[in-house]
């Protein structure tokens, strides 16, 4: 297959990791790739397959491409678009459906979470879902939800054909996340008999949430014994030094750079902590969840709910709260490891069912069929 792959911008986020992980998969299955920016920078920060075909419109916003996409689509005759995130979706709908000629196949990805009220009556659920999902998808040939959640609000939109919505979650983790678990740590703090540890990692930035987390610690170390690590990178590493040092934590906290073969520390650690919840499902949380370590993350957030909610080891918690953060890693830091549970729930996320899910979903909308 000719594959055309559309996202808004190369912004280093979940949708780019995607985009790119998906491409990288596809071309070496054999299929020709093509990866498209509509916006922002020229090339992917993400790892990418060299034989993936790369293109960047670098357009002041991701309407402006439609032209730009007609053009591509009528030159290089892809047999199906794949398109991230809502302003790709109608931009490559608008392009691929209604403006190419011949029309191309195009297969949008919703990645973003929704989370709808439980006390709204039906017809406001639908006035929500009105709001929230473009009119233009009723033209997608088919709709991929990467969450159970996102397709329950596609549900209420009767302007969509029935049997056009799918679910495939993103493929987080990779089919080697095992193996390179296993690597040795030369940490002292992660040897078995020593003080539970407590993993957060990520970029080390005051935005992401550690400020709470530091402070979660400060209260924790009172009731069991903890250590906390921090692992990533970014401009903030001696900030978030001197923070622990404030809060006199020095002796139970260690801030680092980011490592290699990061999976072993998330795999050694007891606890794994997301202080802060973004827009989409953290990588780190979805890696933590598959080798079995008890997770804590940010409550009210759609996935979070959806995933983790009814989880023996996993626990939510008002995001911003440190008291509740710290009551949650009290918690879980006396729960016995494995958590079976939450690497059952996980293989969602599985690289290699991701990629078959997509390569037999696009050779079905390449038939004429759509997604359901």
């Amino acid at each position: 297959m000719k594959i055309c792959m559309v996202v808004e911008a190369f912004e280093g986020d979940e949708i780019e990791a995607t985009a790119a992980d998906l491409s990288s998969a596809l071309v070496d299955r054999g299929h020709e790739v093509t990866l498209v920016s509509l916006t922002g920078a020229l090339h992917p920060s993400a790892a990418l397959d060299a034989r993936v075909n790369v293109t960047a419109f670098s357009r002041g916003k991701a309407s402006v491409a439609v032209g730009d996409l007609v053009r591509l689509f009528e030159q290089d005759r892809p047999d199906v678009v794949v398109s991230h995130g809502a302003r790709a979706n109608t931009t490559a709908i608008a392009a691929g459906k209604l403006r190419s000629s011949p029309a191309v196949p195009v297969v949008a990805v919703e990645h973003r979470g929704f989370s709808m009220d439980a006390t709204l009556s039906e017809d406001e659920r639908r006035e929500t879902a009105l709001l929230a999902v473009p009119y233009s998808y009723k033209d997608a040939d088919c709709i991929v939800c990467v969450f159970n959640s996102i397709s329950e609000l596609m549900a209420l939109c009767d302007w969509l054909t029935e049997g056009a919505v799918r679910v495939i979650h993103n493929p987080m983790v990779p089919f080697d996340i095992f193996e390179r678990s296993e690597h040795p740590i030369d940490e002292p703090w992660f040897q078995p008999g020593h003080s539970a540890v407590v993993l957060a990692t990520g970029p080390l930035h005051h935005k992401q949430g550690y400020d709470i987390f530091l402070q979660a610690l400060a209260v924790a170390r009172y009731a069991v014994e903890v250590r906390g690590y921090l692992l990533g990178d970014g401009g903030e590493l001696e900030a978030l030094k001197q923070a622990a040092l404030n809060l006199a934590l020095e002796d139970i906290v260690g801030v680092h750079d980011e490592v290699s073969d990061k999976e072993r520390f998330l795999r050694a650690a007891n606890v794994f902590v997301l202080p802060r919840a973004g827009d989409g499902f953290d990588r780190n949380l979805a890696w933590a969840m598959a080798l079995g370590t008890p997770v804590v993350a940010p409550e009210n957030h759609p996935v979070h709910e959806e995933l983790l909610r009814d989880a023996d080891a996993a626990r939510l918690f008002p995001e911003g709260d440190a008291s509740a953060l710290s009551k949650a890693i009290v918690d879980l830091s006396k729960y016995r490891k494995p958590a079976e549970d939450l690497t059952d729930r996980a293989r969602a996320f599985s690289a290699e069912r991701v990629f078959d899910a997509y390569e037999g979903l696009l050779k079905q909308v390449t038939r004429g069929g759509s997604g359901g």
